[in-house]
């Protein structure tokens, strides 16, 4: 899979939650699903599929190949 596979959208929303607190390093395939899940319930029911649809795209991912990736937000 390649980053054209995800939309703006999901890029957007993989590049917040890809960052941990404090900042360090960009957080792993695993970090980032969590984030995301965990943030399912404070989100409108079209942000979550978004955030759905991101997560199941990355689990697809080795960690090699997410970690490879760069989320470059939309400006």
């Amino acid at each position: 899979m390649s980053i054209t596979n995800f939309t703006v959208e999901e890029i957007n929303l993989i590049d917040i939650y890809s960052k941990p607190n404090p900042p360090r390093r960009t957080a792993t395939k695993t970090e980032t699903i969590a984030r995301i899940t965990e943030a399912y319930e404070y989100m409108d029911e079209s942000m979550k599929e978004i955030a759905i649809s991101a997560a199941m795209k990355i689990s697809r991912l080795s960690e090699q190949e997410f970690d490879s990736m760069i989320f470059t937000p939309a400006e």
